[in-house]
């Protein structure tokens, strides 16, 4: 019995572990990544995406880094223009609540799309087509006291850092003194997008497979206990039994 247990068990949490990680994904940005730099007084948002991810949900027939690697170059520089287009138009800074003008610096040429979609349909990397998007303003934000990035919903959640460089001389006098602008805060997973309905049905999954696992175990050792109990009571007939002192025999 103690062996069908451990089997049980060990089965249920293998297929729980191959579940559950499509949950732990939906709390945790996964695929992009975002850097706002604040340098005298000037804005510079760095954005690191997957260019062949990105183009493939943008509706276009290109599923695969194979269509793109062999794609017509008319049609290749229509997908580019396409992503760019989303980023020029839906990326947005705005600094103290009013927008920012920024302007896209660099983005990929269809050759460089193309190169990328090669490797990846050649060697199955993993993101292959990582590519690093540059931003730039030339609005003075010496007096700015906060900068919000908004950035094209097709990107999913991506985690932004804030940098803000600031240089000091350490002379042979006295050291190099810099203020600290506030705490540092590290995301948590209450700041990310909330689990998707695929993640709840993945833990509704696997807490129906523990229970299908657990409940016919749960029910023999039952029975085996009813059956104990019935073993070490006395037995009766279904009649009254008499019993006859030994002087009357």
């Amino acid at each position: 019995m103690s062996a069908r247990l451990s089997l049980a068990r060990l089965t249920a949490a293998g297929l729980c572990i191959l579940v559950l990680p499509s949950v732990a994904r939906a709390h945790t940005p996964d695929s992009s990544t975002a850097r706002i730099t604040l340098r005298d007084g000037h804005a510079e948002l760095q954005v690191d995406v997957d260019i062949l991810e990105l183009i493939a949900k943008g509706g276009t027939n290109a599923r695969d880094a194979t269509s793109l690697a062999t794609a017509r170059d008319d049609t290749l520089a229509e997908y580019v223009a396409e992503t760019r287009r989303v980023f020029e138009t839906e990326a947005r800074l705005d600094a103290d609540g009013s927008p920012v003008e920024i302007t896209l610096r660099t983005f990929p040429t269809p050759p460089e799309v193309r190169m990328r979609a090669a490797q990846a349909s050649a060697t199955h990397e993993d993101h292959p087509g990582r590519v690093q998007l540059r931003f730039e303003s030339s609005a003075s934000l010496l007096e700015a006291r906060t900068l919000a990035v908004t950035l094209p919903r097709s990107l999913g959640p991506v985690l932004v850092t804030f940098v803000q460089p600031s240089t000091r001389l350490a002379a042979t006098t006295g050291p190099a003194q810099f203020v600290v602008l506030g705490a540092p805060r590290i995301i948590s997973t209450s700041d990310a997008a909330p689990p998707t309905a695929r993640a709840w049905a993945a833990a509704a999954a696997c807490a129906l497979a523990l229970l299908g696992l657990l409940a016919p175990i749960w029910t023999r050792r039952r029975a085996l206990a009813l059956e104990r109990r019935a073993g070490s009571s006395p037995k009766h007939s279904g009649r009254p039994s008499l019993t006859v002192p030994p002087s009357l025999k």
